[in-house]
């Protein structure tokens, strides 16, 4: 089995403890470099005490939208396919997570007329992932996965592939989970068997969050070895990149600090 690139990045010595972990104002950014960010104003006390009573509110704030999807219309259904894997879900899911989804399957297009969405050569878990999430708003756990003999080295692509996906439907909700949980993975030295450096940097484009946090990932705790014995698994325009990085001058040290404590450099925003 082939060395990858999670078997190469070693825990952390230590983190914070107690930390949610999700846009804390008052936590520390997870890596030294990248942009900073601002404090989030947390608005007046809610405990403060007055010695006059509180006066009646002069009308009733409107309920915020829920998140979660019910079955308005059990009996929709739509198909999507993953390769030669289809999934057949209800079409009020499909549509309330993803804007994309819903402009396609309420079209005149082949998608609308067929009531499908094809998802082309994707990994054979990603729709296993991708429909769990849906319905569940969790992530599948990596034992739960079931990976065949020979998908054994591309255990890192369904979650790499499966963020991809939730960027071209735009559903930044699962683009933000799918990063700590590559994290959470990092930190337990779990994703120990594929170099998924390649397929990142052949599908994104600079400026690219994902790309963002891999990168970081592998300055603060890859092996640097690792860059001189196998060069063929680095990508050039990595190289550059992690050069400007180190350029920053950061401290590794800061760095394990404050793992996992602030995750908006790395989020995309969510309406």
């Amino acid at each position: 089995m082939s060395r990858g690139m999670f078997d190469l990045l070693a825990p952390p010595a230590r983190h914070s403890e107690g930390s949610s972990g999700l846009c804390d104002p008052n936590s520390r950014s997870p890596f030294p470099f990248g942009s900073s960010t601002s404090s989030i104003p947390t608005g007046p006390l809610a405990g403060q005490r007055s010695s006059q009573p509180s006066p009646a509110p002069a009308k009733t704030e409107k309920k915020e939208k829920t998140r979660c999807q019910t079955f308005r219309n059990p009996t929709q259904l739509v198909t999507l396919e993953f390769g030669p894997e289809e999934f057949v879900v209800h079409k009020d899911f499909a549509c309330h997570y993803s804007p994309v989804l819903k402009a396609a399957l309420n079209s005149d297009f082949i998608e609308g007329q067929t009531q499908t969405w094809t998802i082309k050569k994707p990994q054979k878990t990603t729709g296993r992932l991708f429909v769990h999430w849906l319905y569940f708003q969790q992530l599948l756990d990596r034992d739960d996965w079931e990976p065949s003999e020979d998908e054994d080295e591309n255990l890192d692509l369904p979650l790499i592939q499966l963020y991809m996906l939730a960027d071209k439907l735009l559903i930044p909700r699962l683009q933000n989970t799918i990063i700590q949980v590559m994290h959470q993975h990092v930190r337990e030295n779990t994703l120990t068997s594929i170099n998924a450096l390649d397929y990142v940097y052949e599908n994104t484009k600079m400026g690219s969050l994902l790309r963002r946090f891999i990168l970081d990932l592998c300055a603060c705790y890859m092996d640097p070895e690792h860059y001189s014995t196998n060069p063929e698994k680095v990508p050039k325009q990595m190289l550059l990149e992690l050069d400007a990085a180190y350029a920053t001058k950061f401290k590794v040290v800061e760095a394990e600090k404050g793992m996992g404590t602030n995750w908006c450099q790395y989020q995309v925003p969510e309406k």
